[in-house]
Parts: structure tokens; C-alpha cells; sequence
């Protein structure tokens, strides 16, 4: 499983989402004049999370929303970084 995606945000920017085996991550690029010789030049920022850790997300999230708890109470009781 793997791949890239590109998505067109309609404003100049794209964000790019890249699934390796590891995880995902996403990119947001702002295409100015010029990026074609470099497109890091573009790059506004970058946020990415291995498979484990969005499970963790995910759960820690989901039962801080049912049992009524704030997230980070939950994350500390669990030992669970953010």
C-alpha cells in the first residue's frame, strides 16, 4: 500500500497525501511563480502520523467524546502522548 494524491484546494494551494507502509502524510503547497524549478519553494507546511499512532488517536479520541472526559484527561490516564 502506498501512493500519492494531489488535491487541488481551489486557492493556489494543493495538498499532497502520501500512504507508505509507515503511515501518512500530508503536505500543503502554496504554488508561486518559479516552483516548477523547485517545488519545495511552495511547501507551507507538513503533518504526518504513523499507522499506530492514528489507532491511538482515534480510540483515545473516541472514548473521551463517549464517556464525556476531555481528551487530554483520557491521554494522561492512558500515558498516551498527543
Amino acid at each position: 500500500m502506498s501512493g500519492i494524491t494531489e488535491v487541488d484546494l481551489g486557492d493556489g494551494r494543493h495538498l499532497t497525501i502520501n500512504i507508505s507502509h509507515e503511515g501518512i502524510v500530508m503536505d500543503v503547497y502554496n504554488y508561486i511563480d518559479g516552483w516548477e524549478d523547485s517545488p519545495d519553494m511552495g511547501l507551507e507546511g507538513t503533518v504526518g502520523m504513523m499507522f499506530d499512532e492514528w489507532a491511538d488517536w482515534i480510540v483515545v479520541d473516541d472514548i473521551a467524546i463517549l464517556d464525556g472526559v476531555t481528551t487530554g484527561q483520557l491521554r494522561a490516564e492512558l500515558g498516551v502522548s498527543a
